[in-house]
């Protein structure tokens, strides 16, 4: 009987001892996949990177044009000038106008220009290319020559051809022809009837010298002219 309990005994040690854990094989480590994130963008604009789109530059990277002139009469930079639109008038009652750059080059085609300058150029390139902008087609019109007042200088060299209204050159000799030039003279405005015919600067026979200088007409010789 003993030697029975023993056995039960064992038994059950052995069936209520703790069951020895199986190794187990160490677990693989996780497979990331990286996430590539797509490059930042300017918005509408364009790449942030490049500034396309920005205030500087607009779409396809053209310059965007700057005001100048007006009343705050703003300057271009270097190798620019201000073009005025023609209806601008050079930039008159403080217009403004837009900066654009100078030619380096032009054609020496004729198609003559009058630049904000008063001054008549070849081409519109060529005007331009000095900086001025164009406030019509065709040759500026010419200033009205200067006259010169009674008792001075008039018709040679240095001196005006003209004289002020109401006056004419009246030459003493040669009709002004060894540049001796004449002196600003008053026209007569009455001439007695007495007729003593002279030949007059222009070719033609005044009844007198009264009315040779009354017409503007300075004297050659004193009789008719020869025909």
């Amino acid at each position: 009987m003993p030697k029975l309990y023993g056995l039960l005994l064992v038994s059950l040690l052995v069936a209520c001892s703790p069951a020895t854990p199986q190794p187990q094989e160490p677990a693989a480590p996780a497979t990331t996949t990286p996430v590539t994130t797509p490059p930042a963008t300017g918005g509408a604009g364009g790449t942030s990177a490049t500034g396309t789109g920005g205030a500087a530059t607009g779409i396809g990277g053209a310059t965007a044009e700057k005001m100048c002139g007006g009343i705050a009469g703003i300057q271009c930079p270097a190798n620019q000038y201000c073009s005025f639109a023609p209806e601008a008038h050079c930039g008159a009652a403080d217009m403004s106008g837009t900066c654009a750059p100078k030619p380096d080059m032009c054609t020496q085609q004729v198609d003559e220009v009058c630049g904000c300058d008063d001054k008549t150029y070849s081409n519109a390139c060529m005007a331009a290319q000095a900086g001025i902008s164009v406030v019509m087609k065709g040759a500026c019109a010419k200033p009205p020559a200067a006259t010169a007042p009674e008792g001075k200088l008039c018709g040679t060299r240095g001196a005006p051809q003209e004289c002020d209204p109401g006056l004419y050159c009246a030459f003493k000799a040669d009709c002004g022809a060894t540049d001796a030039g004449g002196i600003c003279t008053k026209k007569p405005t009455m001439c007695t009837k007495i007729y003593a015919p002279v030949c007059g600067c222009d070719g033609q026979t005044h009844g007198s010298a009264c009315t040779a200088a009354a017409a503007g007409v300075s004297v050659a010789k004193k009789g008719e002219c020869k025909k």
